[in-house]
C-alpha cells in the first residue's frame, strides 16, 4: 500500500492565521469596549453609593476618588488576571511569544481609555468640592501614576500562563494599595505609648489621595507630595519601556511561573 502525502499549500496556513488573528483582534476590541462600559457602570454605581452619606460634599471630597482608585488598581486588573491568556499570534517551537505590532500595548491602551473616561468623574467633581484646578489636576496626575504603576504589574501577569504568576501580580497590586495603611495600622494597635505612630507613605497612594481631596482654600500644602507624584510617574513610564524592551528583544516565556 502506498500513502500519498499531501502538502499542504502555504498560503492556506498563512489564510488560517489571518483569520486567528483577526478574530482575535475583534475579541480584544469587543472585550474592550465592555470593559469601558463596566468602568462607567462601576463610576456610576459608586457615585450612587456616596449619595447615602450625609453629606454630598464628602461623598465628593472623599468617596469617589477611593473607589476610582480601587477599580483602577484592583477590580481591573483582577478582571484582566483572571481571564484566559490567548496569544495574538502563533507561538515559536521556543514557546516564546513574538512581540510584533502593537498587540503588547493592550493593558496600556486599556490604561489611558479607562483614565480618559476618568476625567468626566474628576473635574466636574471640582466644582462640588470646591478644589483649585491645580489641586484636581495633580489629583488625577496622583491617580494616573500609580494605576499606571498597577497597569504594568497587570501586563506582566498576563503574559504568563502560570497561575501562580498571575497570583504574584494580583498580591503585588494589592500590596502597592493597601500595605503601608495596613502596617501603620498594626503599628499603631502595637503600641503601648497611646500616640498615634504616622509617617509619610511612599508606597501607597492613599494618604496622597486623602491629602488631595482636602479642602485648603489657598492653602498648598498638598504640594508636598507632588515630587513623590512625580517620582512615581517616572517609574512607571520607566517600567513600561523597559518591559517593552524586554517583550521586543527577548519576547516571553509562555510556560514561565
Amino acid at each position: 500500500m502506498t500513502l500519498e502525502i499531501t502538502n499542504i499549500p502555504a498560503a492556506n496556513v498563512e489564510t488560517d492565521d489571518l483569520n486567528r488573528g483577526r478574530d482575535w483582534h475583534r475579541r480584544r476590541a469587543a472585550g474592550r469596549r465592555y470593559l469601558l462600559l463596566a468602568w462607567c457602570v462601576w463610576l456610576i454605581i459608586s457615585w450612587t453609593a456616596t449619595l447615602t452619606t450625609q453629606s454630598i460634599k464628602v461623598a465628593a471630597t472623599v468617596t469617589m476618588p477611593f473607589l476610582a482608585l480601587i477599580g483602577l488598581m484592583l477590580m481591573w486588573p483582577m478582571l484582566r488576571l483572571s481571564q484566559k491568556f490567548e496569544p495574538p499570534v502563533t507561538v515559536d517551537p521556543n514557546g516564546r511569544l513574538p512581540a510584533t505590532g502593537h498587540q503588547q500595548l493592550g493593558i496600556f491602551r486599556e490604561w489611558l481609555q479607562l483614565n480618559i473616561v476618568f476625567q468626566a468623574v474628576v473635574w466636574p467633581l471640582m466644582l462640588n468640592a470646591e478644589w483649585t484646578i491645580e489641586q484636581t489636576a495633580w489629583l488625577d496626575v496622583t491617580i494616573a501614576s500609580w494605576s499606571l504603576l498597577a497597569a504594568l504589574i497587570t501586563d506582566w501577569g498576563c503574559h504568563s500562563t502560570s497561575g501562580w504568576t498571575r497570583l504574584v501580580a494580583m498580591i503585588v497590586c494589592l500590596l502597592l494599595l493597601f500595605a503601608e495603611p495596613a502596617l501603620m495600622g498594626l503599628t499603631n494597635m502595637a503600641t503601648t505609648s497611646g500616640q498615634a505612630i504616622s509617617w509619610t507613605m511612599k508606597i501607597s497612594p492613599i494618604r496622597i489621595v486623602w491629602d488631595m481631596t482636602r479642602q485648603y482654600g489657598g492653602d498648598s500644602r498638598f504640594q508636598q507630595h507632588i515630587p513623590l507624584v512625580l517620582a512615581t510617574m517616572a517609574a512607571g513610564i520607566v517600567g513600561w519601556v523597559a518591559w517593552r524592551i524586554c517583550l521586543l528583544k527577548f519576547g516571553w516565556r509562555l510556560d514561565r511561573g
